[in-house]
């Protein structure tokens, strides 16, 4: 009995003790959010997480009014496309097409900047503001070589005191600093995305560039880029505009982490001409270039760096300079050249007209200097001559643009002339274009020529021409003529007034380009 009788006490202290230990355990988890409330508070690392949270908020607000989102209306206009989706009983195109893209306000007035393949033959462009509002826009200036566009607000109503971006020294950009991208992915308006600057100075390889466009020291970042986002800004922790999102690298069509921005000093420098509607003009060499190999000797080039010269386009810059293929251009007007990009960037922000020091080592490997007068790079022009070459592997285009058998009279070899006739068949004259002394002009219209200065523009140049000997260039304005056989200078404002003027000259004649005054061209 003694034994049942001690029994019942045990049980009933074990119960004791249990219910002891539940009442702690709950105690504990009652207890815990309040422990970690206070411990998460006072804890220093996730109070500065907390605060750089806080920031981009605050960035957000900041800039998001300055972001807005484009609806691009086109018409379909390719004839060939139409046969072949007949043939392929496809049905016809749409009547209307609507692309959507991204832009940035940078004048409070209605200017904005966004990428021209986003408004590339726009019918129509809607704009709509952060706070929902929408407005038609009419295109000021655009430049294809770039991909920078700039549109306008039009329409009665239009905001005068919009917010607009501050735009960065974009030199200064570090890699690994913050970077925020907002636009118009999918449509979905004012998306931002934040990540990190991943490189600078990155080019684009070839075949990821579509007609004439030239995309160098790009900004990397993996901030999500995505359909829709092109033509958006990209934006530093100062909310200042340090690029233009323009592309990204993926194999799926959505971001992968590789998104690519225009830096904003490139845009810095084009925003006059893109106000008013002015061409920008960019330098042209005339050679076809490659980059030194690794471990590619053979040159004797020091460091291994520089641009290979390949061949050299007859009439060009390079050649009337006697540049040779088999060269190695190591130096460009002081600076050194790594490679093929940095050549391409050099040439293309050289004033045309420009004389500049090249040096390189020759085919014998031996250094030397050349004196080249940059002439004006005519897009039309490349990309006739080369069809199928990948844009951008070069600085001009191919030797069909070789002009040896041009004779003295006009002919449609200029910008926007269709391919050369083969021998033996006829080509169809440009009626704006005339051959004079070896050299080839056109005529500008009237909104051209009061941007330009003069209406007569010289085209092209051909080499041990008295044109040449002058040193004319492709790109210079006419606007007077002198020569012995007439008392006065004789202005000359349309072709057929150059034609008329120039028609009986016989000796020495002094034209007028209001860049580099009064150049005497011989008749022989």
């Amino acid at each position: 009995m003694r034994g049942t009788m001690r029994e019942p006490s045990r049980s009933t202290g074990r119960r004791t003790h249990l219910l002891a230990v539940w009442a702690g355990v709950a105690l504990l988890f009652l207890t815990a959010p309040a422990l970690r409330a206070v411990e998460a508070e006072d804890d220093p690392d996730i109070e500065i997480a907390s605060r750089l949270e806080r920031g981009f908020q605050k960035l957000a607000k900041r800039i998001a009014s300055c972001v807005v989102s484009l609806q691009v209306h086109t018409k379909p206009g390719n004839w060939m496309e139409e046969l072949r989706r007949m043939s392929e009983q496809l049905g016809p195109l749409p009547p209307d097409r609507m692309f959507e893209g991204s832009g940035v306000i940078v004048e409070p007035t209605g200017l904005i900047i966004t990428n021209e393949h986003v408004v590339h033959g726009a019918d129509a462009i809607w704009v709509k503001l952060i706070d929902g509002r929408m407005f038609k826009a009419d295109i000021c200036g655009s430049d294809p070589r770039s991909d920078l566009a700039m549109i306008k607000l039009a329409g009665e109503n239009v905001p005068q005191n919009l917010t607009c971006a501050v735009l960065a020294d974009s030199d200064k950009v570090e890699v690994g600093q913050y970077a925020m991208a907002i636009g118009n992915p999918f449509g979905l308006a004012n998306t931002l995305t934040v990540g990190v600057v991943s490189a600078r100075g990155r080019s684009v390889p070839a075949h990821y560039r579509s007609g004439d466009v030239f995309y160098g020291n790009l900004l990397q970042t993996d901030a999500a880029i995505n359909p829709g986002n092109s033509g958006g800004p990209l934006f530093d922790l100062r909310g200042k505009l340090i690029g233009i999102n323009t592309m990204i690298f993926s194999r799926s069509g959505l971001s992968q982490g590789f998104g690519f921005a225009i830096p904003s000093n490139h845009l810095q420098k084009r925003l006059a001409y893109l106000k008013a509607g002015r061409e920008i003009e960019y330098g042209w060499l005339g050679v076809r270039l490659n980059d030194l190999r690794p471990g590619q000797k053979v040159f004797k080039v020091p460091d291994n760096k520089g641009a290979l010269v390949e061949e050299v386009i007859p009439n060009t810059p390079a050649d009337r300079a006697r540049l040779e293929a088999g060269m190695v251009i190591v130096n460009y007007e002081g600076n050194p050249i790594g490679n093929v990009q940095d050549l391409m960037a050099a040439v293309n922000d050289t004033p045309v007209g420009r004389t500049v020091r090249v040096k390189v080592v020759d085919r014998g490997g031996r250094a030397a200097e050349f004196s080249v007068r940059i002439s004006k790079r005519y897009s039309e022009v490349v990309l006739a001559s080369a069809p199928d070459l990948a844009p951008g592997t070069d600085d001009a285009g191919r030797a069909d643009l070789d002009d040896e058998d041009m004779p003295p009279d006009a002919r449609a070899t200029g910008p926007g002339a269709g391919p050369r006739a083969k021998p033996g068949t006829e080509t169809a004259k440009a009626p704006s274009e005339f051959v004079w002394r070896g050299m080839q002009v056109k005529e500008l219209s009237a909104d051209d020529g009061r941007k330009r200065g003069g209406r007569i523009e010289i085209t092209r140049v051909r080499r041990g021409t008295p044109a040449d000997r002058a040193g004319l260039y492709e790109g210079a304005i006419i606007t007077e003529l002198k020569d012995a056989g007439h008392a006065a200078v004789q202005k000359i404002g349309s072709l057929e007034e150059f034609k008329r003027v120039t028609d009986g000259v016989t000796g020495p004649a002094a034209i007028y380009i209001p860049m580099d005054g009064y150049i005497t061209v011989e008749d022989k």
